[in-house]
């Protein structure tokens, strides 16, 4: 299943070495800071944690608007300025993961509020709501068939 609702991403860094720890997938409404203490957790393991304590930790966000009621916000940048900003990103990643044989990943947390419309999602869709009629009338069909 995909990730419900509009989205933002921020790309965690560590403060001290400005090394990339995570990605965040949160909910548009949601706003993250690096002055509050900041849980991480795998959405397929969700009893692994991190806890990055505050001001250890910077936030940047990743998705920017280019359109906003059908109009043009977003100036685009020089050719050479977006390969100088991909060459100081390469920077930011560990030597693990640049690394060809065996790499380590990067990860992608999703915010406990995402992780948990789209865990509610997911068992809202295996119920089948049916009323007491319903419910009769399909005992009575399965009884006569038996």
């Amino acid at each position: 299943m995909t990730n419900p609702g509009n989205k933002k991403i921020y790309r965690i860094y560590e403060k001290a070495s400005h090394k990339i720890i995570a990605d965040l997938i949160c909910l548009e409404e949601e706003t993250f800071t690096d002055e509050r203490p900041l849980v991480l957790f795998d959405p397929a393991e969700p009893w692994k944690k991190t806890r990055l304590e505050a001001n250890e930790f910077e936030l940047r966000e990743l998705m920017v608007p280019l359109f906003i009621n059908g109009e043009c916000v977003y100036t685009f940048p020089k050719t050479m300025d977006i390969r100088k900003e991909c060459l100081a990103e390469q920077d930011t990643l560990w030597e693990e993961s640049r690394r060809l044989v065996n790499p380590h990943q990067i990860y992608v947390d999703l915010s406990r509020k995402l992780y948990d419309t789209k865990l509610r999602l997911l068992l809202k869709g295996g119920e089948v709501q049916i009323s007491i009629k319903e419910t009769a009338r399909a005992s009575r069909l399965f009884s006569y068939r038996c």
